[in-house]
């Protein structure tokens, strides 16, 4: 799979794409988009190989499809990638995706709702994604 695509209300879209594989198959680096009205952000995430990609969160997202009570979350080992989901009423799941470039001091944050019916498709197409 190429890319890796979340959409939200209001035509919010997170991109997973260009990601880069070493020669063992294992996914050193990909790049995270932000587009909605007025907003773009991008930044390239390093994947080392003694971290998780968020593939982590995403299965674990989808075996607890009937709900959990704390925010699970996920962080790139660098900090400039960020996810976290908490499970609401009625089976609504809030993703909030954090680009942060520290070097150049800005935050780009989206927010965007999925329903636990749809986790299933989300952890099937993150797999397709971050494993080569």
């Amino acid at each position: 799979m190429e890319s890796f695509r979340l959409i939200g209300n209001e035509g919010i879209r997170v991109i997973f794409d260009r990601r880069q594989f070493t020669d063992e198959k294992w996914l050193e680096s990909y790049f995270l988009k932000i587009e909605g009205k007025g907003v773009s952000a991008e930044v390239k995430v390093d994947n080392p190989p003694y971290g998780n990609s968020p593939l982590s969160l995403f299965i674990e997202m989808n075996e607890s499809w009937s709900g959990w009570e704390k925010n699970k979350t996920w962080g790139a080992m660098e900090g400039e990638f960020n996810l976290s989901a908490s499970y609401g009423s009625g089976g609504h799941i809030q993703l909030a995706i954090e680009i942060d470039n520290q070097y150049l001091n800005w935050l780009a944050c989206a927010y965007i709702a999925v329903e636990a019916g749809q986790l299933e498709n989300v952890a099937r197409q993150a797999k397709a994604f971050f494993i080569c």
